[in-house]
């Protein structure tokens, strides 16, 4: 009789723990709210981002970096690498093909092709130092801005008098360090989020 006794009050004690530890824990919480409500709120001043610096002049000029052939090209090699249509646009083999080498993933077959159909925003665009007549441009998909890809575009190596393009080269970096990328994402966010301008 006295162990069901025990029992009785230890079951009691086990199933008011919860409701009383639930109490604590609001009260502490409806403590703390009142306590910083009571404090002033700060003032949240606005994050520095590219605009801050920019001319009109400056911005029109990155803004016709679109509408070079180089750079809209690039849309339509990925589009034509999404449709497996290669009569669509020139993409050398070696800028399909996955591998990595010295720190470096090449290849449009070495990532998702989510990045592929996300517009894309162009982060700079530079006469290439390795292949003459092409141009590197680097990259960032709006959908998923995660890391940096480099777009290698020249002349069509097997019709060196054509004017066609084709894609030569596809690359990112193996190793992202997403601190620095989100910081550089948060400074050029009115940039990298604008959807009139980007591919």
């Amino acid at each position: 009789m006295r162990n069901r006794k025990v029992l009785w009050i230890f079951l009691g004690v086990i199933l008011l723990l919860p409701i009383l530890i639930s109490y604590k824990t609001n009260y502490t919480n409806y403590s703390k709210l009142i306590s910083v409500s009571q404090t002033a709120t700060p003032t949240i001043s606005p994050l520095p981002n590219v605009m801050t610096d920019v001319s009109q002049e400056e911005l029109q000029q990155y803004y016709d970096t679109y509408k070079k052939p180089h750079v809209t090209f690039v849309r339509s090699a990925l589009d034509a690498y999404l449709a497996h249509d290669s009569s669509k646009a020139c993409i050398l083999k070696i800028a399909v093909t996955s591998r990595t080498d010295m720190g470096v993933i090449t290849g449009l077959d070495s990532f998702s092709k989510d990045y592929y159909e996300s517009k894309f925003v162009v982060l700079t665009v530079d006469g290439s130092k390795l292949v003459e007549n092409s141009i590197d441009i680097q990259i960032m998909f709006q959908d998923k801005p995660d890391r940096i890809f480099y777009a290698l575009v020249g002349a069509d190596p097997s019709h060196k008098s054509s004017n066609e393009f084709c894609l030569l080269g596809f690359n990112s970096k193996e190793n992202v360090d997403q601190e620095t990328l989100q910081n550089a994402i948060e400074f050029y966010k009115p940039l990298l989020f604008d959807q009139e301008h980007a591919l």
